[in-house]
């Protein structure tokens, strides 16, 4: 096997639905060729979700410990008394913890100053709410802390050990190996093709993952990475903002608006004649406009899907999210574009690969797309951090393929996608044989 010691991410994967195997490098852009059910989504949807336990892992794991605590007894006990404040402040946590808003996910600091927040609380409810915990709640609260409790003392005396356990097995459980039974209580969902796969992930030669099924050989936190987002549909993958940060559906990340720096667009994506901006409704609500150049304006959420496809890697350039840091995963965006803007979304992707180093996976089945990626990538000088994969046919199941590394050469490629024609110029043949029979 070559060196791959100088390449930022690898992954490899084995007989996962229909990847029979595949070694991907992610460096510079990569390009996933193939028919339809091949496994290119499946290998999109691996990387995210390795990507996102790698970088994420520490975060989730403090979460979840204070998340089980506060939403399994803290949170109950607060609704059951009758105090306002008490009941003001299970509102609270009930809706940071139960992830109401997706953009807010704490970090192991902020999971740390939470159990100093609910340290001082329980200490106040003791002082002054004893008197209203009755043998019924003392009862419920035992029944649920599994353990008898005498009086209202004997309960906040639990809790706050339990607050204490927290956070010493909180401190264990973020240096401790990767286990599958700890991504179980994470507050997510994350994709079950990660727990069918035989997969490996590599950075700069190093395992930062190994699986094989749910049991994790390596687990440990990636270093080149701190946001992967992946894009699957202009109708799905359109940037959301709450609480003045924007983030992508279903993604571990998020930021803050407030913090961050607008990019000016000065040749990237003047195919859109015009840009997006952030507004607020009349409700309050943020939403995004696009602003042509004539001075028309339209509600984003509206416009088509071309229009929404450009203007969503706008936005994540325009809010500095696209950058060293960064892994952009695209499942098939020809789809929704007309062909000249498919090649208008391929120099894009070269620009934004060369200028600002993300690391960039597109999957495709499309010569309209391949061909244009070549091109720009030779014309920016790119060529080298440029890789092309073809699926191709395992011989023994038509239903499993393996993903062969072309370099940067494109032609069996566009003979495999050359099939259509081929099969359309038979149809055509034909008709034209009856057409004389007659």
């Amino acid at each position: 096997m070559s060196d791959h010691s100088n390449i930022s991410l690898q992954l490899h994967v084995e007989n996962c639905r229909a990847v029979r195997s595949a070694t991907i490098d992610i460096d510079g852009i990569t390009v996933l060729c193939g028919e339809n059910a091949t496994g290119k989504s499946t290998i999109s949807q691996l990387l995210k979700d390795l990507l996102e336990l790698s970088i994420h892992y520490r975060d989730l794991t403090c979460c979840a410990q204070v998340r089980r605590l506060t939403l399994g007894a803290i949170v109950p006990l607060l609704e059951a008394l009758p105090v306002d404040f008490a009941r003001e402040e299970a509102r609270s946590l009930w809706s940071t913890y139960r992830f109401a808003f997706p953009c807010v996910i704490p970090t192991e600091f902020q999971s740390k100053q939470a159990l100093d927040h609910l340290q001082q609380l329980l200490q106040s409810l003791r002082l002054q709410c004893a008197d209203h915990v009755d043998e019924r709640l003392l009862m419920a609260m035992g029944h649920r802390l599994d353990v008898s409790l005498a009086n209202p003392d004997d309960l906040f005396r639990v809790l706050l050990e339990k607050v204490a356990e927290t956070d010493e097995t909180m401190e264990q459980r973020v240096n401790a190996p990767f286990t599958y039974e700890t991504t179980c209580t994470f507050p997510i969902h994350m994709c079950q093709v990660l727990w069918e796969a035989t997969s490996t992930l590599t950075e700069f030669g190093e395992t930062i993952f190994a699986n094989q099924g749910t049991a994790i050989q390596t687990g440990t936190h990636i270093l080149s990475a701190k946001r992967v987002l992946r894009l699957t549909s202009p109708f799905v993958n359109l940037p959301e903002v709450q609480q003045d940060r924007i983030f992508l559906k279903d993604h571990l990340w998020s930021a803050d608006l407030n913090e961050t720096a607008c990019l000016e667009d000065t040749d990237l994506f003047t195919v859109l004649e015009g840009d997006i901006v952030l507004r607020k409704n009349f409700l309050g609500k943020a939403e995004w406009f696009y602003v042509r150049k004539d001075g028309k304006e339209f509600l984003l959420e509206e416009c088509g899907a071309g229009i929404r496809a450009i203007a969503t890697l706008r936005i994540l350039h325009k809010y500095n999210l696209l950058d060293r840091d960064t892994v952009l995963i695209i499942d098939e965006p020809e789809a929704h574009l007309h062909p000249v803007w498919v090649v208008e979304y391929a120099r894009i992707l070269v620009l934004i690969a060369k200028r600002l180093n993300v690391r960039i996976l597109v999957s495709t089945h499309s010569t309209n797309m391949v061909a244009p990626l070549q091109l720009f990538t030779y014309k920016a000088g790119f060529a080298k951090k440029t890789r092309f994969y073809k699926a191709v046919q395992a011989p023994e199941d038509k239903f499993m393929f393996s993903f062969v590394d072309q370099d940067n050469e494109i032609d069996e490629i566009f003979d495999s996608f050359n099939k259509a024609f081929d099969k359309t110029e038979a149809i055509a043949d034909a008709l034209r044989l009856s057409e004389d029979a007659d």
